[in-house]
């Protein structure tokens, strides 16, 4: 019954956030970066002690390669992803349910700590795929300052987002990248306690990284007005990049700019940067706009709703979404992992039921719209399954 009580948010509705002016509350520590294996620099809140662990000679202990496919393209909708999501959330969760917490040493000694990394750097990087920044930062953290070498295995494909065929050498620095690679950075984390409905300034540096020939420096920055990508050519010769802007929950782009000129609305969402002897600083920055969709959120902790316990979950998609396949899977997955029906459901279906419901408890519906939207739907059904089994 405990884990029933999980997807009660599902049927709820988060607020829309807003975007606020940078914190002035904030302590100077939390502003202070912490210098991360001696390329890149994160905010010192809230993981900083993970990062101070992390040495310019730390041996990067690679992620499982089932987890690295999880960052390519089209990933988040292929079903073995989500399968392998469930079985490493349950891990997870059985351990912390154990007590055990999610940094914390297992009873089985070595081969329980190995496992768990693994686990945790799997869960990190399946958010990472789905663009869940704040997941990918909490799973990533919760190695705990006592196993760098997994830190520094996953690291560069958070920030600042490298192809998963890059190699990583010692403190987690990317090696050279082909030109024309892409940087898919997540947001740096937010500061401890600010919720997510808060867009507040934070900023990422990264420093002395090669494409083909040409070195370097780099700066991510998200802000209450929008995110942008600060590439800045150091030495060597000419190269490409091309690279994606950080987002935050709720919200999309509403113009986007290079070197402050105008991209036009339909044209890729990640940018070339031309990087040449001499060049200034390259700037692509987006602006942020309220995204105008609902999304699932947690219940009040310890709630049973009789509902969702004896009625379950339906997944509510048009008739002819072509995701219908994929979802049905996600639905036999958390079936398994919560302990409750969770079913598909058409659009016509669910509104009959709402009009005239049928004797006892009808399931909680939660409508995934098709395209984009979407995958965010369950992207952020993954992220309330997340929270509620392993409480952050």
């Amino acid at each position: 019954m405990l884990l029933t009580s999980a997807l009660l948010a599902l049927a709820a509705l988060a607020p829309l956030p807003v975007p606020v002016q940078d914190p002035q509350e904030l302590t100077p520590e939390q502003w202070t970066a912490r210098a991360t294996g001696g390329w890149l620099s994160l905010p010192e809140e809230p993981y900083g002690r993970v990062f101070a662990a992390l040495g310019a000679e730390t041996v990067p202990k690679a992620p499982p390669r089932e987890a690295l496919a999880a960052l390519a393209p089209g990933a988040a909708e292929r079903p073995e992803t989500w399968a392998l999501w469930s079985a490493t959330l349950a891990r997870v969760a059985a351990r912390s349910a154990s007590g055990v917490p999610a940094d914390g040493v297992p009873a089985n000694g070595a081969a329980g700590a190995g496992t768990r990394a693994r686990d945790l750097s799997t869960l990190a990087l399946i958010a990472a795929g789905q663009r869940r920044a704040e997941d990918a930062w909490r799973w990533l953290a919760a190695h705990g300052p006592g196993a760098p070498e997994h830190v520094a295995g996953a690291l560069a494909y958070l920030l600042p987002g490298v192809p998963t065929d890059t190699p990583i050498g010692p403190g987690g620095r990317p090696g050279t990248l082909a030109p024309g690679a892409m940087l898919a950075p997540l947001a740096p984390p937010r500061p401890a306690g600010v919720p997510e409905w808060r867009v507040v300034w934070r900023t990422a540096e990264f420093r002395g990284l090669t494409v083909g020939t040409a070195v370097f420096d780099g700066k991510v920055v998200v802000e209450s007005s929008g995110s942008e990508v600060r590439i800045t050519h150091r030495s060597g010769e000419a190269s490409t990049l091309t690279a994606r802007l950080a987002t935050e929950p709720g919200f999309e782009f509403g113009g986007r700019y290079y070197d402050w000129e105008q991209i036009p609305a339909d044209a890729p969402l990640a940018a070339t940067i031309a990087l040449a002897p001499g060049d200034e600083e390259h700037v692509y920055w987006g602006r942020f706009i309220e995204r105008k969709e609902q999304r699932p959120s947690l219940p009040p902790p310890g709630t049973q709703p009789a509902q969702l316990a004896l009625g379950g979950l339906a997944l509510v998609l048009t008739p002819d979404d072509p995701r219908r396949a994929l979802v049905e899977r996600i639905a036999a997955e958390l079936t398994q992992l919560l302990g409750i029906t969770v079913k598909l459901a058409a659009v016509g279906d669910a509104a009959r039921r709402a009009a005239s419901p049928e004797a006892g408890f009808a399931p909680i519906d939660v409508h995934v719209p098709a395209g984009d939207a979407g995958a965010r739907t369950l992207a952020a059904l993954a992220t309330a399954v997340e929270t509620y089994l392993v409480p952050r």
